[in-house]
């Protein structure tokens, strides 16, 4: 976590009770109403919402939650000061009001690239769990997703177009053990309000049949990376120098195997198959 946040607007005890609405940059009109009915749900229900303070969904989370009269929190990926996305200064006022705009970078700080994924990984961090509303297979909300399984969160996903490449990214997340949502009550059904509490994901010991057939499909650039790893750790670098694929394509390779339950994340970086029984 970062050693400290730097903070306008006020945080709650309530928002520990903070579920993260994510998504496309560039969603479809699907996607935007989809991100307004859960996030204004959500915040109808108590919950706080926390998103990216990004164009598209990560905005009609917001202003749904606090349309729904709820409180909401935006976790920048520059400074508080810096007006990114351009023209958004109003909406953070508002979000000051019914909640807090954090960042962990200082003042003057710009939108870097590399800096969006540090902001997505305090994103889960600071929530119940996720739920991806559109993503792209390549897309930052699966970088979200991926820091949220490691964190022991919950992932959620809303299904989509089969033929909308914004929905490909939740389907592979829906086919590799997110849950599948279509209503707000099928995340409360997971997630205990009140308590704050989590349901750890059991994860099924793999045994040494399952080794050379796991029991899941695995596309082949999947299976590369599985008959890579042993049950002694391998870093993400040096999987992608053995691989040959980038570490972008390796870390969502990876998300795809931990959801599957055939992998252990550890930490810095660090993956291992299950240990055979």
């Amino acid at each position: 976590p970062p050693p400290f946040f730097y903070l306008l607007g006020d945080l709650w005890e309530r928002d520990n009770h903070s579920l993260a609405v994510v998504g496309s940059r560039q969603a479809s009109p699907y996607g935007i109403d989809a991100a307004k009915v859960f996030a204004g749900g959500l915040a109808r229900e108590g919950l706080t919402v926390v998103s990216g303070f990004a164009t598209g969904v990560d905005r009609a989370a917001h202003l749904a939650a606090l349309e729904g009269g709820g409180r909401t929190i935006a976790v920048l990926g520059c400074g508080l000061d810096i007006d990114y996305p351009s023209k958004s200064m109003e909406l953070k006022e508002m979000i000051c009001a019914q909640g807090a705009v954090i960042s962990e970078f200082p003042m003057g700080t710009q939108p870097y690239p590399s800096n969006f994924p540090r902001r997505n990984r305090v994103i889960s961090g600071i929530s119940l769990g996720v739920l991806v509303v559109e993503a792209a297979l390549k897309s930052g909300s699966l970088v979200t997703a991926s820091a949220a399984l490691e964190q022991g969160r919950e992932i959620f996903a809303v299904p989509g177009s089969f033929n909308n490449p914004l929905s490909k990214g939740t389907h592979r997340l829906i086919q590799s053990g997110a849950k599948l949502v279509t209503e707000v009550s099928d995340i409360l059904d997971e997630i205990d309000v009140h308590l704050g509490s989590r349901h750890e994901r059991n994860r099924p010991e793999v045994s040494g049949k399952a080794r050379e057939n796991p029991g899941f499909p695995l596309d082949p650039d999947e299976k590369t990376i599985y008959d890579i790893l042993t049950v002694d750790p391998v870093y993400l670098d040096d999987l992608s120098r053995k691989s040959g694929f980038a570490v972008s394509r390796c870390s969502e390779i990876l998300l795809i195997l931990e959801l599957k339950g055939l992998i252990h994340r550890m930490e810095g970086n660090r993956f291992m198959t299950l240990q055979a029984g």
